[in-house]
């Protein structure tokens, strides 16, 4: 893939410290990452959070980026990056807190089960391969090797998370009651 000619004089101003070339960076790209950081995240907080470290580092390793492939590409995988490390966070988070205090481990167990008895929460490693399959186009291959598992796991991802779509949708429409007309 080529790197536009636009996107070659933005980067080198960015090399160069300019904040204008920053400022257009991040206009040209902010809403496309903005989009993605909130499928990958719970919430619009965590979303921006994401986004925002995602342009720090876009900036501050902007040495790092070798031309090879599109630089919003690139944003795009920093963007990534970010959002598999605020989950992993979060995660260790959720461990410490579970296992170093009994008294909310049984809080934390309580909200799990509701969290995932509602309807519509799909769970969260089926979500992600889904969105990048669906909404960014990636390849199962792509997918597997971006979240670091197998290729037939990646499938099964996908395909378990349309079947529970499905089930959901369907359970859904059996439930709505159409208005009669009487002649």
């Amino acid at each position: 893939m080529k790197v536009l000619d636009e996107d070659i004089n933005l980067i080198e101003g960015c090399k160069l410290g300019n904040k204008q070339a920053q400022r257009m960076v991040y206009k040209l790209y902010s809403q496309d990452m903005f989009s993605l950081s909130i499928q990958l995240s719970e919430d619009l907080t965590e979303a921006e959070q994401i986004m925002i470290k995602a342009f720090s580092k876009a900036f501050s390793d902007i040495d790092k980026y070798n031309g090879l492939g599109s630089f919003e590409a690139w944003i795009k995988s920093l963007v990534l990056n970010e959002a598999n490390n605020m989950q992993q966070k979060n995660l260790e988070r959720m461990i410490f807190l579970g296992c170093e205090h009994p008294d909310k481990n049984q809080s934390y167990r309580k909200n799990q089960r509701t969290i995932f008895s509602k309807p519509g929460i799909i769970p969260q490693e089926y979500k992600k391969a889904l969105n990048r399959f669906v909404l960014e186009g990636y390849s199962t291959k792509e997918i597997a090797l971006l979240m670091g598992i197998t290729l037939n796991s990646s499938r099964t991802n996908i395909q378990r998370t349309r079947t529970i779509l499905k089930a959901k949708i369907s359970k859904l429409a059996s439930r709505i009651s159409y208005p009669t007309l009487s002649v």
